[in-house]
């Protein structure tokens, strides 16, 4: 397997964008949402007026042909695409829930990643806020990865999803309720393992966009290095680690590898007396031959184990760009299982659901915009002019430092996921600070935190939403309260972690934001002995505040380092956490919130040391 290779596209940075103009346009079922990268059943306004349960799926790109693929009657009623390896963002979801979101019910099928997790479930969470409930919206998450089956935060969600389309878009077409159609999704327990000799290639800018380039770099490889001579059992679909090398062997030891950890060890969820079905799924870099010859040798193991095999499919049904590998599914058959799987589709990347052949001689839309900047209302509780030049000051300063930091970051981020989390916080950094362009008045401390997590909502991947959870969550939390009052504050911030901990799954020792997060939580409760911020313009009052901060980073910056010892437990690092070199560096997202913590402390330490000064700008 090359470690660098060329694509056939015009740019790495409209890859997504391109890709899914050119599947609508030879699918004239389908319509395209450009913006939000939203494929839309054409009919879907029909689909809600006949009173069916509408379908929405979405991820990250990379994984072709889900889920766009999966659009159309009989399947999804939208699928969300968001850039390579990266979930959509919470806007890009909430538009297409604003349009499919049905009398009937919604039915929102999300793979278990901290991501999609993250900014589906904040979405959702949102799109009922809005209609006060009056569509009722249900997720359905997948974890069927069985490498990752004892994980804290349960298994990933990998190639079982599809089959969760599948069945639960024939139960919609059938006119089934929303609550019988979650019934059914309860009782679906797929299991997935994956073979591969090597890692899934990204486009890179430098080698798709500059004329001197002559091949395209991987992401920063995730775990051991492949050999020649070597296949990984277990890997992820966004080049996670797997959890066992061998030395390479006949694929018919592959397969029994694969398959004799799927069934014996899971016999409730794969082995039921009556069938079992059977994906065989290329995750993007095989050839037909591989994947006929893996189909033969799956269909051959059942046969030696005197198991049935109630109906095969074969494809490429979720893949990892072109990662040389394939994944075998099994889920328990049942005879509504079984129709619901053959019932007709008019998605053309359906592969179809085949008996095995006991002949043959192996026996086997409209466009939605984004609300602008919201304003304040005149009956927000508002901080004093003085108040409100620091808030801005420490708020801009602390953009900056992320900004600068980002290749530190995407460094630390790099030896344990994609090395993305720098230049994801420099464009959070970099969008936030055109609040503090457009809005000078810093006053009004909840309607800027709003502003800041309808921002971090439209960055996608983790980081943006949990970022967009904490400011949601502390905008919530300063709500008609008198900002003034430092408890306030304390008490909106400890609500913003509680909010954060729920949706991430995050504890503190996890080696995690969090982490840093909660030394920051620690460190200001002293601020609640000061009494009102009411007279922040007097020295002695700012001198004690900035006092706090300053310790409260210290400590912030500590608890960020002491990371680099602690066992990864949630993110993309919880799948690398048996890397010797892990240890090495600490969280990338703990750092994240040292640095802009530490540069809004320093901001009023320098406020506090020139009395009479005018605030930093």
């Amino acid at each position: 397997m090359p470690t660098n290779r060329n694509y056939f596209i015009n740019s790495s940075q409209s890859v997504v964008d391109e890709s899914l103009a050119g599947y609508t346009l030879s699918q004239p079922l389908l319509f395209l949402v450009q913006k939000e990268r939203i494929v839309l059943r054409k009919d879907f306004e029909s689909v809600k007026s006949k009173g069916q349960v509408t379908i929405l799926s979405g991820g990250g790109s990379g994984h072709e042909p889900s889920h766009a693929g999966y659009v159309g009657r009989g399947m999804l009623t939208a699928a969300v695409c968001g850039d390579i390896f990266a979930s959509p963002p919470v806007g890009h979801i909430l538009t297409a829930l604003r349009l499919i979101g049905s009398a009937a019910g919604t039915v929102v099928i999300v793979k278990n990643y901290t991501g999609d997790r993250l900014n589906f479930g904040l979405a959702i969470d949102q799109f009922r806020a809005e209609t006060n409930g009056a569509v009722k919206v249900e997720m359905v998450l997948v974890e069927d990865d069985w490498a990752t089956r004892n994980s804290p935060v349960g298994a990933r969600g990998l190639c079982g999803t599809v089959l969760f389309h599948k069945i639960l878009g024939a139960m919609a077409e059938e006119g089934q309720s929303l609550q019988a159609i979650i019934d059914i999704a309860s009782t679906l327990r797929p299991s997935t393992l994956a073979a591969a000799l090597g890692h899934a290639t990204i486009p890179s800018t430098a080698s798709q966009d500059s004329p001197a380039a002559s091949s395209s770099e991987p992401r920063s490889d995730p775990g051991e290095s492949f050999t020649s001579n070597t296949y990984e059992i277990g890997l992820g679909i966004h080049n996670e680690p797997g959890i066992e090398q061998r030395t390479f062997e006949p694929v018919k030891q592959i397969v029994s590898t694969v398959l004799g950890n799927l069934l014996p060890q899971n016999p409730d969820r794969c082995v039921p007396a009556d069938g079992t079905i059977v994906v065989v799924n290329n995750l993007g870099g095989l050839t037909s031959f591989e994947v006929n010859i893996v189909t033969k040798e799956v269909v051959a193991w059942f046969q030696a184990e005197k198991l049935t095999v109630s109906c095969i499919i074969t494809g490429t049904l979720m893949s990892s760009i072109d990662m040389p590998g394939f994944s075998i599914t099994v889920l328990r058959a049942t005879t509504d299982t079984l129709r619901r799987l053959n019932t007709a589709t008019e998605c053309k990347c359906w592969p179809g659901v085949l008996s095995v052949n006991p002949n043959c001689n192996f026996n086997m839309t409209p466009r939605h915009d984004s609300e602008s900047t919201t304003k304040a209302p005149d009956s927000e509780a508002h901080l004093t002019d003085c108040q409100a030049k620091l808030f801005r000051s420490a708020f801009i300063q602390a953009c900056r430092a992320v900004s600068a930091a980002e290749a530190e970051l995407n460094y630390l981020d790099s030896v344990a996921g994609d090395g993305d989390c720098g230049t994801t916080m420099a464009e959070l950094a970099g969008k936030t600070l055109e609040i503090a362009e457009e809005t000078t008045d810093f006053s009004a401390p909840r309607t800027i935190f709003l502003n800041l997590s309808n921002v971090a909502a439209e960055i996608g991947g983790t980081t943006g939403a949990l970022y967009g959870i904490l400011f949601s969550a502390f905008a919530n939390g300063l709500s008609a309260q008198d900002v003034r009052n430092p408890r306030v504050w304390l008490d909106a911030f400890s609500g913003a972690l509680e909010k954060f901990v729920r949706y991430s799954r995050a504890r503190p020792g996890d080696r995690s934001m969090l982490d840093a997060l909660t030394a920051i939580s620690y460190g200001l409760c002293s601020l609640g002995s000061l009494g009102s911020f009411g007279s922040l313009s007097e020295i002695g009052d700012l001198v004690a505040i900035a006092e706090v901060l300053t310790k409260t980073a210290k400590s912030c910056r500590v608890a960020a380092e002491t990371t680099r010892v602690m066992t990864a437990v949630v993110g993309r690092a919880s799948y690398s956490k048996d890397r010797k070199d892990l240890r090495k560096v600490p969280d990338a997202g703990a750092v994240a919130v040292s640095v802009w913590f530490t540069a809004l402390a320093e901001v009023l330490q320098a406020a506090a040391a020139v009395p009479g000064s005018d605030v930093p700008r």
